[in-house]
């Protein structure tokens, strides 16, 4: 699937979102990186740049209420036929060497 975005649009929105998250629970920089237990230096350079360790990031969500978003971002679809649910029963092999 094509994606309109670049990995680093992407980095940057959601730096932008958490940032917006903070802003709109009236919490500081300061005040996030103590809760979320991530260096204040961390925190500003992510809400610049969007870049930030996934595991950082996991401690950010935490922080602002938001660890069931970052669970389930990459959660599998659900089957919508018995057609996705046959092809998804059957094992992949695996490659040989």
């Amino acid at each position: 699937m094509v994606s309109l975005y670049t990995e680093k649009r992407v980095a940057e929105i959601v730096a932008h979102n958490v940032r917006q998250l903070r802003l709109q629970a009236n919490v500081s920089q300061r005040t996030l990186s103590e809760r979320s237990g991530v260096a204040l230096s961390t925190l500003r350079h992510f809400e610049r740049s969007g870049q930030v360790s996934l595991f950082n990031l996991a401690l950010i969500a935490t922080a602002l209420g938001r660890t069931d978003d970052l669970v389930t971002l990459f959660k599998p679809k659900e089957a919508t036929s018995i057609d996705e649910l046959t092809a998804r029963a059957k094992p992949r092999k695996r490659a040989r060497l």
